[in-house]
This record gives C-alpha cells, structure tokens and sequence, in this order.
C-alpha cells in the first residue's frame, strides 16, 4: 500500500501546478481505509485537503459524477468546516479512498458547492476525479523509498551463494564447470575455471558494503559482471544454452529441488520453445535477474535521463527482482553436496 506520505506528496504538487479551485483524487485501498484517512489528515494538516473514505454505492454512472461528489462532502460537513478560515486564493482538495477502483467515464455538468464550504460556497465548480491508485503517482529510479528497498544487496547474497556452490562442486565435478567457464570467459583469457572462482570469491570478500554492491560490468574478477555482459549479447535461445551450462556447473539435476518461479521480466527473453527442464529455466531466469538488477541500479544512478513512472509499477519490478534473487540464493544454501 502506498505510504500516507507519498500520496500527500503528489497530491500537493499536482494541486500547485495546476489553477482550479477543487482537486478531486481517487485511491483503491484494499484494507485499512480508516488508517489511512487517519495518516492523511495528519500529514495533511494545513494544506486544505480532506481524505474521506467512500461508503456505499457511488461514483457508478456518468452523469451522477459530481452529484455523488455534493453528498458525499455534505455528509463530511465537520471535515471541510474545519478548514475555516482558509486563503481566498487557495484551492481545496478532496481524497476519496474506496474499496473499488474508478471505472465511469467523467462527463457530468458542473455543479454548485454548498453555501458553507470555505474558499468554493455557493460556486459553480467542475472537478476531474484523477485516479491516483496505479498511474497517478509517479517517481523516477533513484526513489528512496525504492533504493532501500534491498536490491543491491540482494545481488551480493545471490552471487555469493553461486561462487560458493561453484566452488563446492568443482571438488568432485570440473567438467560441468568448464563448460560454464568456456562460455563466460574471453577468448584471450587463460585463467582457468577454478582460479576464476577464487578470484571471484576473493573480490566478493573485499566489498566493503553489501549494500551499496554495485559491480561494473567490465569487472573481469565478478562473476555476475559476466553474466550481464553475456546476456547483454545473447538472444533468448542463446541464453539458454548458457543456462543449461551453468545449471550443470550448479550440479541442479541430482536433487529434487523447489525451483522460485522465474522473474516477470523474463517473459521478454522467451525462448523459441520451452526449457526442457525446471533447472535450466531456473539458470536463465537467474542470468535474466542479475541483468536486470544492473539496469535498474544503472537507471538509478542516470535517474536525470529518464522519465518518472508510475510508482507501483517500479515497486512491483524491485521486489520481484528482490524476491527472485533472494529465493534463489536459500536454495542455493540449502542444496545438498
């Protein structure tokens, strides 16, 4: 759910960017209503903006739009009164919180405010609902709210429990391994498979925040640097192949195992036809991830070069990175030799 102070936030810039007198905002809450109403009229204190929570059966045809809006502020007297006196030139806004979403088209006839409403009584007013639950709230890629959310430090856990696993069954199974390295390395490179690995777990162990990790994708001694560049090059059948690879370098193919579903942005990699096994779609949902954990953190640190977007749609793509990665880093941990 999003935060009172988010809301409060893009409801307040969008009240001063624009001239109207009434700003109407519409938001789906699932549970806890009351509280919100609660957290909003505390953060919105002062800034002549009443949320209310929507009882009933309103806002359902077009042309009672705004009828809906009178009876329902009417019915909430006590809570605009309370905004008296207010600036002469300061709009007024109106947060409904519901428990459905806003589906009728808008296109009532203007409608006059009741005597006693501060700043609007007796008016004529025409108010636009704008529908803030998944496109009204927007925040660009270095959101805090977002950063903090863990999704650097999900990639360092990930790439810890692959070079451990790797380097654990390179003890009785090299071949595997090699395969995987043929793919990873450079054709002017003579490091073997079990010297990358210690140089990889070398330069994990020297990374002084797990928080901040942020690898370079030309960082030849970090294993997830090579795997952005080989996706960044690789088509979706290519990926594959590469995913069975490290699949059999993991040794996934011994135990039973509960493999996390993949990553929803590995829907824009799908393959020709399906993985022949849960393990290598598995290994091409992990190169997918640790691709896409790097784009998200390169966005965020050019966050200036793109536009925002809405918030819940970046919330969902963090944490189901976040999620996947951390997933699969446990069932890394918890294999069996």
């Amino acid at each position: 759910m999003l935060s009172a102070q988010r809301i409060a936030d893009t409801v307040l810039q969008v009240m001063s960017n624009k001239s109207a007198g009434l700003f109407v905002f519409w938001h789906h809450v699932i549970r806890d209503r009351n509280a919100l109403r609660d957290d909003l009229a505390r953060t919105l204190v002062g800034t002549g903006v009443v949320p209310l929570v929507l009882h009933g059966a309103r806002f359902l045809t077009p042309n009672a739009v705004l009828s809906d809006l009178l009876a329902l502020i009417e019915e909430n007297k006590d809570a605009f009164s309370s905004l008296d006196p207010y600036p002469s030139d300061a709009p007024i806004g109106v947060i409904l919180l519901s428990r459905s979403e806003l589906d009728v088209p808008q296109c009532s006839s203007p409608a006059v405010m009741p005597k006693w409403m501060p700043r609007l009584g007796g008016q004529e007013v025409y108010a636009h609902i704008q529908d803030l639950t998944y496109t009204g709230i927007t925040a660009p890629f270095n959101d805090p709210q977002l950063m903090e959310r863990g999704l650097k430090k999900s990639l360092y856990d990930l790439e810890s429990a692959l070079v451990d696993r790797l380097l654990a069954t390179r003890e009785y199974l090299e071949r595997p391994g090699n395969s995987l390295w043929d793919r990873l390395r450079e054709e002017s490179e003579y490091l073997s498979y079990g010297g990358f690995l210690r140089v990889a777990r070398k330069y994990l162990d020297s990374v002084s925040s797990q928080k901040a990790y942020r690898p370079s994708a030309r960082n030849d001694d970090c294993f997830s640097s090579r795997l952005i560049r080989i996706c960044a090059k690789s088509s979706p059948d290519q990926l594959r192949k590469i995913a069975k690879a490290l699949a059999s370098a993991l040794v996934l193919g011994k135990q039973e195992i509960f493999f996390p579903s993949p990553p929803a942005v590995a829907f824009l990699y799908r393959p020709s036809s399906p993985d022949p096994t849960p393990a290598i779609s598995w290994g091409r949902g992990i190169i997918i991830a640790v691709f896409s954990e790097a784009q998200l953190c390169n966005a965020a640190a050019h966050a200036d070069e793109y536009p925002e977007y809405p918030y819940l749609y970046l919330r969902y793509i963090f944490d189901d990175t976040i999620e996947y990665l951390i997933a699969s880093s446990n069932m890394l941990r918890n294999l069996r030799r």
